[in-house]
């Protein structure tokens, strides 16, 4: 059930690609390499995100975190303020992905390991 989660938010972020008029960046479209198979065995970092204000900057953040080596999968949220982070060993490197955001005009605030488990909505 948990892949579905994740290929769910993957689906939802590659359908609201547009562009952030705040940002003037527009999003990359989605590829192929985004989509997550259940036979890859993820764990998650979930990190906290300032300065999200649309699916723009959605997809920007996504966007720089999947181009962080040893990235599997991304998403982001701006209605709840973080983005997580999905590899498959080891764990990402922490200041690779703050400094990918941080590139994408945007502020790590803070980062949680979450192992298998994606974080559910309250």
């Amino acid at each position: 059930m948990k892949p579905l989660l994740l290929i769910s938010l993957l689906i939802i972020a590659a359908l609201s690609i547009t562009s952030c008029g705040t940002r003037g960046q527009q999003a990359e479209e989605a590829t192929a390499a985004e989509a997550v198979t259940e036979d890859v065995h993820l764990h998650y970092v979930q990190i906290a995100v300032t300065g999200m204000t649309c699916e723009g900057c959605e997809n920007t953040v996504k966007g720089a975190i999947e181009k962080v080596a040893g990235v599997h999968s991304a998403s982001a949220t701006h209605a709840d303020a973080y983005a997580l982070a999905g590899y498959a060993a080891g764990a990402p490197d922490t200041a690779a992905l703050r400094q990918a955001i941080a590139g994408a005009g945007y502020t790590v605030t803070g980062m949680k390991f979450i192992g298998h488990d994606l974080p559910k909505k309250e």
